[in-house]
């Protein structure tokens, strides 16, 4: 939390303010995304009494499915919304983050997982290295002149490193079968 908070003054520091103005609108579909998926399959996995694997795999296929429909939304409302607000470069801003969605949904089960086994350790291990390499990412870019590309990059790094520092943390995988029933569960 220290070296994000130092790394940010000091991004701030190199890059023009009007930066952060845009990466705020753009981040803000992404931020909603992200919420959005800790809601409902992967909530029920952390509260319900009994999970086995088929309901696991079932909150994992809906929240990769539903974070397709909404990276793809958010590519196409793109263009309009930056119309809107009058800052054309936001469409790219948005279509470079939309990846982050993505690999936000491959995090969300996994950490459910973790929640509920209550391995908070195993959890926010992956934060300290996540966050000091894409911190590293955005300062090398801002410094080489890239703007808010650095700040895209950061983001786009730490996704990156979350998921694959998570999986190789997390014992589980999904499997193949039918995930119809354990759907029906988990909406109870």
């Amino acid at each position: 939390m220290v070296l994000h908070g130092g790394v940010t003054l000091l991004l701030a520091a190199i890059l023009l303010p009007e930066v952060f103005g845009v990466m705020a609108l753009a981040l803000t579909w992404v931020t909603f995304a992200q919420m959005l998926l800790h809601e409902g399959p992967a909530l029920a996995v952390i509260q319900r009494a009994d999970v086995n694997d088929r309901h696991l795999t079932a909150a994992f296929v809906v929240n990769l499915i539903t974070a397709a429909l909404i990276a793809t939304v958010f590519v196409a409302v793109a263009p309009l919304w930056a119309a809107a607000v009058k800052l054309p470069e936001l469409t790219w801003l948005c279509w470079a983050l939309a990846p982050v969605i993505l690999l936000h949904a491959l995090i969300v089960v996994p950490d459910a997982i973790l929640r509920r086994q209550t391995r908070m350790r195993r959890l926010q291990a992956r934060l300290p290295t996540a966050t000091a390499l894409s911190s590293a990412v955005a300062v090398g870019a801002a410094l080489a002149g890239l703007g808010v590309w650095a700040l895209v990059l950061q983001h786009l790094t730490a996704a990156v490193l979350s998921a694959v520092l998570l999986w190789a943390s997390s014992p589980w995988r999904p499997r193949r079968g039918p995930i119809r029933p354990a759907l029906r569960d988990l909406r109870r």
